[in-house]
């Protein structure tokens, strides 16, 4: 049933104001796009329930912020044509471009972590970018780290630090080939060789014990 009806100049019917079968109240726009235009200020919804759109898109213009902690500094924009960025606490933490690579890009010193705990992580902190685990269990906490690039020196390096054994292992196949002990001592599986020309034919070589 409509209660208010709204007509333009030409008598066309344009909005109505009303109560459905179901006895709940709408508001109809018959023209479009139906706009509401506060002039100045916000626009507040404060429902007692959820608000819905059905049947329809909800479009925000572009660079506007859409607002998840009711205005404060947590939200998700689109920057410039084609990027996404979301900000948490004022800082930003991703930034979804698609480009002719497209990339999912978290920013320095932001972690993408893997498990409950954030066991696995990887991150750039603007420098040097990590693989690591860190893994707590009994009281007791375990790490390890791939600096996948060092700036100091380009080297690539590993480490760890285990409160029982602390060495890094290197396997092929399953099968344990090299072994560097927390005390520095490294170990070749037994019969292999440790080449001294590049891989060829001069090698140290245990055949047997």
């Amino acid at each position: 049933q409509e209660l208010i009806k709204i007509r333009n100049n030409s008598n066309t019917e344009i909005l109505s104001l009303g109560i459905d079968g179901s006895g709940d109240g709408y508001l109809n726009f018959n023209s479009s796009p139906g706009v509401i235009n506060t002039n100045a200020g916000d626009l507040k919804l404060d429902p007692a329930a959820d608000v819905k759109i059905d049947g329809a898109s909800l479009m925000i213009p572009a660079t506007e912020k859409l607002y998840l902690d009711g205005g404060g500094n947590t939200y998700i924009t689109e920057s410039s044509a084609d990027r996404i960025k979301i900000f948490v606490g004022g800082s930003e933490l991703v930034n979804i471009i698609e480009d002719t690579t497209n990339v999912f890009r978290l920013s320095d010193s932001v972690k993408g972590t893997f498990g409950n705990a954030d066991d696995l992580q990887i991150y750039h902190d603007g420098t040097n970018s990590y693989l690591k685990v860190d893994y707590s269990s009994g009281g007791t906490t375990r790490t390890s780290e791939i600096n996948m690039y060092d700036s100091s020196d380009g080297s690539m390096k590993f480490k760890t630090d285990n409160s029982s054994t602390g060495g890094i292992e290197f396997h092929t196949e399953g099968t344990k080939i090299l072994e560097v002990t927390r005390g520095g001592d490294a170990s070749l599986r037994a019969t292999s060789k440790l080449y001294l020309d590049g891989g060829t034919h001069t090698y140290i070589h245990e055949s047997s014990d």
